[in-house]
């Protein structure tokens, strides 16, 4: 499995009401995943920090990642209204970011023959 670091996001404001998200990570494969050309589905989310329930705010990036080389630095910048970063609308908002990286697995495919009748 890939393994992930550095995540650091940032949060700068543009034309009002809109902030920019930048999400950016690092990503280190293992030889065997680079041989085999591993693919993985990445996803990158932003939630709100809550004692009971962490909320997903919005998705900063989705996509596919093949393991290429041993390390790889990625990012992802979306622009969002300043209402999906108030996730506490009574206080200060607490958020960050998540990446996940889900092995590709291809469904498996089947089918049958007609019956060949005779007697061998």
């Amino acid at each position: 499995m890939p393994t992930i670091s550095n995540v650091v996001l940032s949060i700068r404001p543009g034309t009002s009401p809109n902030y920019t998200i930048r999400v950016a990570y690092t990503v280190r494969f293992s030889s065997i995943e680079i041989d085999a050309r591993s693919t993985f589905m990445e996803k990158i989310t932003l939630l709100g920090d809550d004692p009971i329930f962490n909320d997903v705010r919005t998705t900063v990036g989705n996509g596919t990642i093949v393991a290429t080389s041993s390390s790889m630095n990625r990012s992802y910048e979306r622009v969002v209204s300043r209402s999906v970063l108030n996730e506490d609308p009574e206080g200060g908002d607490e958020l960050f970011a998540r990446i996940e990286l889900t092995p590709f697995s291809a469904v498996k495919a089947s089918a049958n023959s007609r019956n060949v009748e005779g007697s061998y």
